[in-house]
């Protein structure tokens, strides 16, 4: 790879100099459409990771390597990263082994506790303290994307699942709550929670 870029940069020194009249040319990448992301693929090996079902929030870049896999940022969310792992399958079945955090925002950092000690967590040193010291949910951006937007969330996944199961609104908040009294969840972030914990998800087919 390292010798294919040098031979890029080798003929773009080589070519001609552009005119100011030159027309900005539209580059069309190929693309592979995972269950939560969309992957362009920018260089060889290089994947621009779009995130394309809502609630997920961020989007990657997946760098595939001779033996393994690096990924930049780690996503919203425990189960946002989760789904990205799965979607990278339909690239390579290489194991990830690096993930850079670019920053300290939850968005770029939430997902790394789904990796375990054979996965690099690279960043800065003032990343990290961060991440140490901060209390990352009780400011920006954490705040205004995640709380305070959280009844319309809320709603806007009624609908979802409403729509999906084939069921009205009022049906999925009351089985919601039948299983919120017998998990003892005192709010729909503690619910979230034990799911989490208990690795409950559903991948859509």
């Amino acid at each position: 790879m390292k010798l294919s870029i040098l031979a890029s940069i080798a003929g773009l020194c080589a070519a001609p100099c552009l005119t100011a009249q030159a027309q900005p040319v539209t580059q069309n990448y190929p693309v592979v459409q995972g269950n939560a992301y969309k992957f362009e693929q920018i260089a060889n090996g290089v994947y621009y990771a779009t995130v394309t079902r809502p609630g997920l929030g961020s989007n990657n870049v997946v760098v595939v390597n001779d033996t393994d896999v690096l990924i930049v940022d780690a996503g919203t969310s425990p189960a946002a990263a989760r789904a990205f792992v799965e979607d990278i399958k339909k690239l390579t079945d290489k194991p990830i082994r690096y993930v850079v955090n670019t920053h300290w925002h939850y968005d770029h950092t939430a997902g790394n506790q789904i990796f375990g000690p054979e996965v690099q967590i690279i960043a800065t040193d003032y990343l990290y303290q961060m991440l140490a010291t901060t209390d990352v949910l009780h400011r920006e951006p954490f705040l205004t994307s995640q709380v305070t937007t959280l009844s319309a969330r809320i709603d806007a996944l009624n609908k979802q699942i409403a729509a999906e199961i084939g069921v009205s609104e009022i049906t999925v908040k009351v089985h919601r709550g039948n299983v919120m009294r017998k998990m003892g969840a005192r709010s729909l972030a503690d619910l979230v929670r034990m799911a989490d914990a208990l690795g409950i998800r559903r991948d859509k087919p």
